[in-house]
């Protein structure tokens, strides 16, 4: 529908509407093909048992920001965790610091382009305390 509305309409108003359709029906689609990719892991113990069993917040922060670093998307961080606590039961204290360690700003920056911007190390220590607040 949001393609129709995108392609046939005249009016910018039915346009824009259509392209926020059109959008959120790409976000449905990747969030759904990340969860059939994750969802073979909840067969796996060892995957099950580090995921659920952070006893210290700072590891699941750390997560957060290694599998943000590594996947290059916070957005796509928060919607394998999704994804993974629909087949494995994953506590709020486990869950609350990969989140927020995935929300920390420039780590996409950080680990996009081997010569850093010092802007950018210079505002990490304030991007990790504005996020954990």
């Amino acid at each position: 529908m949001g393609i129709a509305l995108y392609m046939f309409s005249k009016n910018d108003k039915k346009k824009n509407i259509g392209t926020i359709l059109l959008g959120f029906s790409v976000l449905m689609f990747g969030m759904s093909t990340m969860s059939d990719a994750v969802s073979p892991l909840k067969d796996v113990e060892g995957f099950k048992r580090v995921l659920t069993s952070f006893s210290n917040p700072l590891l699941g922060f750390l997560v957060g920001i290694l599998f943000t670093m590594t996947i290059q998307s916070s957005a796509g961080t928060i919607g394998v965790l999704q994804a993974l606590s629909l087949s494995v039961k994953i506590k709020y204290d486990v869950a609350i610091p990969v989140v927020i360690g995935a929300e920390v700003v420039p780590v996409s920056q950080l680990s996009s382009h081997p010569s850093v911007p010092t802007r950018t190390v210079r505002e990490l220590p304030s991007c990790i305390c504005i996020s954990m607040s």
